[in-house]
């Protein structure tokens, strides 16, 4: 054959690769020419078996071996796939089987990835974040349908894949191959009572016996707390019984111990007309979520006289709470024997104090027992019987206004030597002495040295008061005896008020009643606006009496002034001569001094006011 022969044959040979290239995705046969299509992946890179030549052929098919069938013998798992219709590669039709390169394209560089979005969506038909296990028999749903592909497949994402190892095929679907088998093997199928959708621990797939409905506390409980590992009741020793079904039913006292004595279980069995072992479901319902805390109240109430307390008034109406403190309430912290001795510690109908605290802190006490019903009535704790003639025969009878108060008002609600957090009303050792309840208004202004301690028979504020009224009348309190003042005259008549004002008492009182001064400035203010003073005081006593009216003076012309009274002006009125002047701001005020005692002084106001002052200037003062 010519070289212009030979040469089309070639180029006809070279065109038929190219398109069988081409119909690979842009897998190149290379064994004819020395072309060079592309580098391969990495992952084939690091495989030493398919560098240079010898790794084209290998691949692209040997002894007219097709391309297909040399990438099954690499990929034997997939092979199996193949053969057995199983998996992702099994469900392809048998034409995308054969053809490995539209999902896996080939010279495309290192950096490509085989196994990446195009392959999924040549494969499934949708992305890879779509694919949900479809045709591989281990449908993701529950709790595996959210997961991330390499949650499982470890080297999902893997950029080159180790030698040796799977990017996605080779787990199992056993579920012990990713999860911790609580069963030791004993149980397979995990999902017949666990699913995938709930929890592992709710078991949402098992459906107990009928016979004994998980309901109230029991739906509440993990299997493992009725069924106890290496018992003849445990999950995995009922699996394996033939016929589970034909066992007994447990009663609550297989599981459960009673704390209730044995003679009571006895009559609520016999009142019941039911066995012993069933005696619970009388009082006890397992439908509620509390389970056996919560009683059947109506039961309980037929049963309660057989204890030896009758539910009579005023304990009928009563809700077992009051007298059942934590009855329906769980304290998992407490042994339930503790627990039910401190709920139900067991009732005298006469002893009050086997169900309530005593209020009073042992105060009413004898011999360790308190008969409440010496102040209270039996069918209601208020008011108590306790009465007037009751507090008569006591140390302090009530009489005046104390009858009239309440008993809190003096029994206060810390008795001395209480614990800590505990309100107890003094009773006994309630003090007697007016302090012991009042304070003293006064601040100890009537208990200096020198003040009366008795007064007849009577002491501390019982000196000046009574019990009928807090208020006292002036006659009633000897004020010479007490201050050294005698109240004379008009303050004979004045309240206590008068002289001693409201202040600021360091008790928040209303009266202090220090001693007030006897100076009559002290109280009254001045009429005269200071023109009588001496060295800054002002001594009223020489002109007024305390004892008559201020109006009637003591005060005698010829004797206290410089200007005696003669015959002509004996007769005048005080105002012809002191008549009212007004400072600016002022009230109005009665001048005494100073005055003139010349006749011009007063007389001759007709001459001109200049004239006057000259008389007054030569003229003497008074």
């Amino acid at each position: 054959m010519g070289e212009h022969k030979r040469a089309s044959i070639w180029t006809v040979q070279n065109f038929l690769a190219l398109a069988f290239t081409a119909a690979l995705g842009g897998v190149i046969f290379l064994g004819v020419g020395n072309h060079n299509p592309g580098a391969i992946t990495a992952v084939h890179q690091a495989v030493p078996e398919l560098a240079g030549s010898a790794g084209c052929v290998r691949c692209h098919g040997e002894g007219g071996q097709p391309m297909h069938a040399a990438c099954n013998t690499c990929h034997e798992d997939v092979a199996a796939q193949l053969r057995a219709r199983t998996g992702l590669h099994g469900r392809l039709a048998p034409a995308a089987a054969r053809d490995c390169g539209r999902c896996h394209q080939e010279h495309r560089g290192a950096e490509f990835q085989q196994v990446g979005e195009r392959a999924f969506q040549l494969a499934t038909g949708a992305p890879q974040a779509d694919y949900h296990h479809q045709g591989i028999q281990f449908d993701l749903h529950g709790s595996h349908d959210g997961l991330a592909c390499d949650k499982c497949h470890h080297d999902a994402s893997a950029a080159v894949l180790p030698r040796g190892c799977k990017r996605f095929l080779g787990l199992g679907q056993d579920c012990a191959r990713c999860h911790e088998d609580p069963h030791d093997g004993q149980m397979t199928n995990c999902t017949a009572c666990h699913g995938q959708s709930e929890p592992f621990l709710t078991v949402s797939a098992f459906q107990h016996d009928v016979r004994f409905p998980l309901v109230g506390v029991h739906g509440e409980q993990q299997c493992r707390g009725c069924h106890h590992t290496a018992t003849p009741t445990s999950v995995e020793a009922l699996h394996t019984r033939p016929d589970p079904t034909q066992l007994g039913v447990r009663t609550c006292s297989a599981c459960h111990g009673s704390p209730h004595p044995e003679t009571m279980i006895q009559r609520a069995a016999l009142q019941g007309g039911v066995a012993e072992s069933e005696s619970c479901g009388l009082c006890h319902r397992d439908s509620h979520r509390d389970g056996f805390l919560v009683l059947d109240e109506a039961a309980n109430r037929r049963l309660h006289a057989a204890s030896g307390f009758p539910l009579a008034k005023p304990h009928s109406g009563v809700e077992c709470q009051k007298c059942h403190l934590g009855i329906g309430t769980r304290a998992p912290v407490e042994p339930v024997a503790t627990r039910h001795a401190a709920r139900f510690p067991g009732r005298d109908a006469q002893q009050c104090a086997a169900c309530h605290a005593d209020p009073h802190g042992g105060q009413f006490s004898e011999r360790g027992r308190s008969d409440c019903r010496r102040c209270h009535d039996a069918h209601r704790f208020a008011p108590a019987v306790f009465d007037l003639g009751a507090h008569a025969r006591t140390a302090f009878p009530l009489t005046g206004a104390h009858q009239a108060v309440g008993c809190r008002s003096c029994h206060h609600t810390v008795r001395p030597g209480a614990k800590v957090g505990e309100s107890i009303r003094t009773f006994k050792g309630t003090p007697k002495a007016c302090a012991g309840c009042h304070v003293d208004v006064h601040d100890g202004a009537f208990d200096r040295k020198g003040r009366p301690v008795r007064v007849g028979d009577r002491t501390g504020c019982a000196r000046c008061h009574g019990t009928a009224s807090f208020r006292i009348e002036s006659r009633e309190f000897d004020h010479a005896r007490w201050t050294g003042y005698a109240l004379r005259g008009k303050h004979g008549s004045a309240t206590c008020a008068q002289c001693h004002p409201k202040s600021a008492p360091s008790h928040g009182g209303t009266r202090r009643f220090a001693r007030a001064s006897s100076k009559c400035a002290a109280c009254h203010a001045d009429p005269h606006a200071g023109q009588f003073q001496r060295q800054g005081r002002t001594d009223c006593a020489r002109c007024h009496d305390d004892s008559k009216s201020f109006a009637q003076t003591t005060f005698d012309h010829g004797r206290d002034s410089r200007f005696a009274l003669d015959r002509d002006h004996m007769g005048l009125a005080c105002a012809k001569c002191h008549k009212t002047y007004q400072k600016p701001g002022q009230k109005p005020v009665v001048r005494y001094r100073p005055l003139g005692r010349t006749c011009a002084d007063c007389h001759g106001w007709d001459r001109p006011p200049n004239e006057v002052r000259k008389s007054r200037a030569s003229g003497g003062k008074r």
